[in-house]
């Protein structure tokens, strides 16, 4: 990492640092449910902002090795540009540590009646509009989104009657093997060296997409999946989690980041901004502001 990338990391980092020191509050709340099914209980946290009134809010779907700092950094940036942030964790409640290397051990339908229970306890809160409810997802949590507001699948379309639509999605770096007619205000970020969730399904996906509003896609030359991650810039920490995983899953690599299970990571801190720019930009036009 050269000395301005390095700079910039700092920058941000201290910044989500600061924010720290926003309402921060453990939740539980059931998942949402169709009838004859049983509520996962699950677990949160939520970020609230300074100020009193009522709040436009944000659902966050972690990827697919859960809750993790990235999550909070992005939640605390939300956070701190007026957005209420709920992180929902979909995989500790079940038991579950990781679905890197099994996608469908919590499958994108439980996680989308996770996201709507979110979206249902989030609007029961006296403190936030239940009519500006976003929802961000991250890689597996991105190709949940994408599931979620696709609406000619008849669980999605039960869980929106029952639970009302998202104003508006954030999916970055999914899987892309959803394209509908979105009907809600869309921005999907990906990396053209991605090799776990591939650039290319999503050219071709997002290409049948004409929704009202377009789809807001957004390509970074050169950036891996999790360009957005800290982590993936820190040598020593990368080396202590290597040392808990099972012999062969993770790597260093010798250009920088590392590899998981062969799918190389590395933090891009110009995408990271850049991505962080958009994403606030976005809520604001999608919420009116």
């Amino acid at each position: 990492m050269n000395r301005a990338t390095r700079c910039l990391a700092t920058v941000l980092l201290l910044a989500s640092a600061k924010l720290a020191l926003a309402d921060v509050r453990q939740v539980s709340f059931p998942s949402a449910t169709t009838p004859g099914e049983n509520p996962q209980v699950l677990t949160g946290e939520l970020h609230m902002p300074e100020g009193l009134g009522r709040h436009d809010a944000v659902v966050i779907l972690s990827g697919c090795y859960g809750v993790e700092e990235l999550h909070r950094i992005w939640a605390r940036d939300f956070a701190a540009a007026g957005h209420a942030a709920l992180i929902v964790d979909s995989l500790k409640p079940r038991g579950v540590k990781e679905v890197c290397t099994d996608p469908w051990k919590v499958d994108v339908m439980a996680r989308a009646a996770d996201a709507y229970g979110a979206k249902r306890y989030l609007a029961s809160l006296a403190a936030i509009d239940g009519e500006r409810i976003a929802i961000a997802g991250w890689s597996h949590g991105g190709w949940t989104l994408l599931h979620a507001i696709y609406p000619r699948q008849k669980r999605i379309s039960d869980l929106v009657k029952e639970n009302g639509a998202f104003a508006a999605a954030i999916a970055i770096y999914p899987y892309c093997d959803v394209s509908e007619n979105f009907e809600l205000p869309l921005l999907v970020m990906i990396g053209d060296a991605d090799d776990w969730t591939p650039k290319p399904l999503c050219d071709d996906t997002l290409a049948k997409a004409k929704g009202t509003p377009p789809v807001e896609y957004v390509v970074y030359p050169g950036a891996t999946h999790s360009f957005d991650d800290p982590f993936g810039a820190d040598v020593e920490a990368i080396k202590a989690w290597i040392a808990t995983e099972p012999a062969g899953t993770a790597s260093l690599e010798p250009g920088g980041g590392f590899r998981y299970l062969d799918h190389l990571i590395k933090y891009d801190a110009a995408a990271h901004g850049d991505a962080r720019k958009r994403a606030m930009e976005f809520l604001a036009r999608s919420f009116g502001e």
